[in-house]
């Protein structure tokens, strides 16, 4: 062991000697191995971020490496070396702050950290900093005093709430599309019309494909003449032709066969070409107008809104569906109905924020968009309406009101998915002041609470036992009374922001807050008292949402992200529709209803020519079935000279009524 002492002259005494200014040597072995040790490069720009000096001195290098730590030696003022296990573990325990450690790397699991080989925590001068995960944890007794004094806070409603930045006349529900408006109309449009020019004339391609079809069906009327010919003259020209042995005539239609179908399906098969639909607005509204329809009167299947009468599932006919959009040109649009969900999410957004203050109590939750379909982001929320779709994080108020939201796509995301950043991503469109924010245990940690105090924030969360567990599960939690008497404890941090409690109710909960400690309200703590009136705005929009949701199933979920920023924006424009009339009465039902009824748009009626009129039949031809009811029982005696169906002469009108023409 090498004495403790500072002199220059000892260390020569005991096996030390110095070669000249700037070298030295140990007699011993294992002091000449420590001795190359110091002397390495390596090591010192470890230490150092510099190189080796020159000229350097033994006594002066132990006085510069006094505070660093080694793995296999450490200098202290006595500059001493030890083996006993005893006393490096009690220099490990007592590893203090201000000892200055550096790692290789910088790590977020201490997988190459030189701290946590030599079993010391990191501190905050390593390079490591608050991302390392071998930090000194605080203790519960030193951060939070149990059962401190912290005063209720009662927070102002704002002054300032509700609609702004209306247009003057906004007296009716139709008048009141400012946030579903003609811009995003117009997108729609565009986009399910044309996504992108062709690289030839549409049109020219389009007369290949079809003088292509017509030669092929001339040619093969060709070839079945030329069997048939043949197959009469002998019954074995059939199997020589199938043997791939033709005769001439048959290799020359072959041949002359053009090669313009495989182009045309390539045109359609490309990326980013589509054939043009040719669909106008009209077209794209009443769509989009028969969706509300069909959120506000579900049925099974969504074909059995155009059964007319005579069918199984009449009684579910609605002729309103019937008078806008035929069946097949409703399917047909909602096979090529396409839109950006980045615009559309960003429109909605800003629209929804220029029109509407929030009130006093908002929260942060999930919405689920019902989808069922094949893609990656697909999430599952079991205790949700719909437990598969999309999943939307949205800030709300207590009326209901999507304040922001965003749509979750996994690693595509436009915004962190991390707990905290999301939170602090909603709230930041909204002042801080005299807003109480809600927050479930998915969002609840000691960091955002932090967060939500440098910003100003009034908020009450509920918090999992394990984030953070040294402030519940090993602290408040080992104090808290047996689960079967009804009996709280709380805690506040030495700064005096921010109050923990934790409750004995169907089963533990946990709080943080900033709102006041666990004084009794209506024999409950003030905490819990503010956590109930500030949480569940998100649930009651996801009530309103569901209330419009379309029966039919989307296999694109583009689709599904259009309709769900139309149903959005419709609950918005009712919630500011209802505080700006001063009717708290007013259902969304009943507001959607009068809408539609202003703003939908009829097709132009169908007319029949007038040669449609009853013929009586002679007596031959008497005992025909009727085309309208088809009954059996009684013969119809009447035919239509326009259509030459067989009719009833009072089923005649009812088969020519307009309604048939919509199916």
């Amino acid at each position: 062991m090498i004495p403790s002492n500072n002199s220059e002259t000892t260390l020569l005494n005991e096996g030390i000697n110095l070669i000249g200014d700037n070298s030295f040597m140990l007699l011993d072995a294992e002091y000449y191995e420590l001795a190359q040790q110091l002397n390495s490069d390596k090591y010192y720009s470890e230490i150092f971020d510099e190189p080796v000096p020159i000229n350097h001195n033994l006594a002066d290098y132990i006085e510069e490496c006094n505070d660093v730590f080694h793995p296999s030696f450490c200098f202290s003022q006595e500059w001493s070396l030890t083996d006993d296990t005893t006393e490096q573990e009690r220099r490990k325990d007592t590893a203090s702050a201000d000892r200055t450690i550096f790692c290789t790397a910088k790590c977020t699991t201490c997988k190459n950290c030189v701290c946590r080989k030599n079993g010391l925590p990191c501190t905050d001068k390593c390079k490591c900093a608050d991302t390392c995960c071998n930090l000194v944890k605080p203790t519960f007794e030193h951060e939070w005093t149990l059962n401190a004094v912290f005063p209720n806070v009662n927070v102002e409603p704002p002054t300032n709430s509700g609609p702004r930045n209306l247009p003057k006349h906004l007296s009716l529900p139709e008048s009141t599309s400012i946030i579903w408006n003609d811009k995003i109309l117009q997108h729609i449009y565009e986009r399910t019309n044309w996504k992108k020019e062709y690289c030839i004339e549409y049109e020219q391609a389009l007369n290949d494909h079809k003088e292509w079809s017509n030669t092929k069906s001339k040619h093969e009327k060709k070839q079945k003449r030329f069997k048939r010919k043949y197959e009469h003259d002998n019954e074995n020209m059939v199997q020589e032709i199938n043997d791939a042995n033709p005769p001439p005539l048959i290799n020359d239609i072959l041949e002359s066969e053009p090669k313009v179908e495989p182009f045309a399906k390539y045109l359609e098969k490309k990326k980013g070409c589509t054939i043009p639909n040719h669909y106008s607005k009209d077209d794209i509204k009443g769509f989009l107008q028969i969706c509300q329809i069909m959120g506000l009167s579900p049925i099974p299947n969504y074909y059995d809104y155009w059964s007319i009468d005579g069918e199984n599932h009449a009684f579910y006919a609605c002729k309103l569906i019937q008078r806008i959009m035929s069946r097949k040109r409703f399917i047909d649009i909602h096979m090529h109905l396409s839109s950006e969900p980045n615009f559309l999410e960003d429109n909605v957004n800003s629209n929804s924020r220029h029109y509407w203050l929030c009130v006093k109590e908002v929260s942060v939750d999930e919405i689920i968009a019902a989808f069922k379909g094949k893609i990656r982001f697909k999430q599952y929320i079991p205790l949700k309406p719909h437990k598969y779709g999309l999943k939307y994080y949205a800030l709300s108020d207590s009326t209901g009101y999507i304040y922001a939201f965003w749509l979750y796509q996994g690693k595509e995301s436009r915004y962190s998915h991390n707990a905290t950043s999301i939170v602090l991503d909603l709230v930041k469109h909204v002042s801080p002041e005299n807003h109480v924010l809600g927050i479930d245990n998915y969002y609840g940690s000691l960091d955002l609470a932090r967060e939500l105090v440098n910003h100003g924030w009034k908020f009450v969360m509920t918090v999992r036992n394990n984030r953070p567990s040294y402030l519940f599960s090993e602290g408040l939690q080992k104090k808290l009374p047996g689960s079967k008497t009804r009996k709280w404890i709380h805690a506040v941090n030495k700064e005096n922001t921010l109050v923990a409690l934790s409750i004995n109710d169907n089963k533990r909960v946990n709080f943080l807050t900033n709102l006041g400690s666990s004084q009794l309200i209506k024999n409950k703590p003030y905490v819990q008292e503010m956590y109930n009136k500030s949480m569940g705005c998100v649930d009651k929009s996801g009530i309103f949402l569901h209330c419009t949701h379309p029966p039919f199933r989307n296999k694109n979920w583009k689709t599904v992200h259009l309709l769900q920023m139309m149903k959005t924006s419709f609950v918005n424009q009712y919630i500011i529709f209802k505080h700006h009339i001063n009717n708290p009465g007013l259902t969304l039902c009943d507001y959607l209803k009068h809408s539609l009824a202003q703003t939908v748009t009829f097709r132009n009626p169908y007319f029949t020519r007038t040669t449609h009129f009853p013929m009586k039949l002679k007596k031959l031809e008497r005992y025909q079935l009727c085309s309208h009811c088809k009954d059996s029982s009684s013969r119809c005696g009447y035919k239509c000279m326009g259509c030459g169906c067989y009719l009833h002469l009072h089923c005649f009108t009812a088969y020519h009524d307009p309604k048939f023409i919509y199916y």
